[in-house]
């Protein structure tokens, strides 16, 4: 007999996924203008700063949506870090 699985493993992978690229875009976000092409972290942001050529809402540093969009994805990261070690552990709220 094979363990019972909480959730299937593709939102397992998914919520892996998602927490990485999460926790890129709100650090992309949150340390310009070093993350920008001309800041010494520009070559790790590469296509985050390709993306903002194109989306010039999400280029401009003082934008609100974006600034806003990134403090709601820390949101997101803790409740899929939460949802990861619930899996992890079995445990799940009743």
């Amino acid at each position: 007999m094979g363990s019972i699985r909480i959730l299937p493993q593709w939102i397992r992978i998914w919520l892996n996924i998602s927490t990485v690229l999460c926790i890129v875009d709100v650090a992309y976000t949150m340390l310009r203008p070093m993350t920008l092409r001309t800041g010494s972290l520009g070559h790790i942001f590469e296509l985050w700063n390709i993306y903002s050529d194109v989306d010039l809402r999400y280029a401009n540093a003082n934008d609100i949506v974006t600034m806003a969009t990134g403090r709601v994805m820390i949101i997101e990261i803790f409740m899929n870090i939460i949802a990861l070690i619930m899996i992890t552990t079995k445990r799940v709220l009743n």
